[in-house]
């Protein structure tokens, strides 16, 4: 059935994905239940179209034991245009003054400060677009 993921979280390696239009229907899935179908391929990005395979219905805990990505996705450039660490949030702009919000938990290993030119997948929390997956030191094409 095809679904959507809502959360991802790298620290622990699970995340959430909820059947397409039923998002009040969240499963857990492990990113071993993700990267058996996609290996070699980034983890999952928030927003990200999916076929699931949910556990028995008769489960306790709603729970995907299969997570399959529908289409890769691009990697995007861009520029950290602000960021504030107490906060841990900012944004990174991308394309045409299109602007994708920046978590703390989509980088890891360094802290955004603005000008610092990114890679990242687009994804998209809420209706909104947002950076997954940052990584530094990619080339910025404008």
């Amino acid at each position: 059935m095809p679904g959507i993921v809502s959360m991802f979280f790298f620290k622990g390696m699970y995340g959430f994905v909820s059947p397409e239009g039923e998002p009040d229907k969240s499963m857990f899935f492990h990113a071993s239940d993700f990267h058996r179908l996609n290996p070699g391929e980034p983890l999952p990005i928030v927003g990200e179209l999916v076929d699931i395979v949910p556990e028995s219905p008769l489960s306790a805990k709603p729970r995907a034991i299969e997570v399959r990505r529908q289409l890769l996705p691009e990697k995007t450039l861009g520029v950290v245009v602000s960021y504030n660490p107490d906060k841990g949030w900012g944004f990174v702009e991308h394309g045409r003054n299109m602007k994708a919000f920046l978590h703390a938990s989509e980088v890891r290993g360094w802290i955004p400060y603005p000008g610092a030119r990114v890679s990242f997948y687009l994804g998209n929390k809420n209706g909104k677009p947002r950076a997954c997956w940052v990584q530094f030191g990619e080339p910025h094409v404008r």
